[in-house]
């Protein structure tokens, strides 16, 4: 996944910078606050799980629906989840 860059010394604006990160730091920025973090979680996840949610369910909406509300579940739940996790 591919994670923009706060502009730096060199003057880069962010939309040049960017920086390939793994789940667990993608998750670990997410665990910090950092919104930049939690939407590349966002971005990598939200597909499959509104495609699952939607299958299980049977109605698409109503899984983009409970997607959302997985991921607002997860942010708030974010600061708790233990260091050692491991994906």
């Amino acid at each position: 996944m591919l994670l923009p860059l706060d502009a730096d010394a060199s003057g880069d604006s962010p939309e040049n910078s960017m920086v390939e990160i793994s789940q667990m730091e993608m998750v670990e920025l997410a665990r910090q606050d950092d919104a930049q973090g939690f939407t590349a979680l966002f971005r990598a996840y939200n597909a499959q799980i509104c495609t699952y949610l939607a299958h299980l369910v049977g109605n698409d909406e109503l899984g983009r629906d409970l997607a959302q509300e997985t991921f607002l579940r997860a942010w708030k739940s974010l600061p708790s989840i233990a260091n050692e996790l491991h994906l």
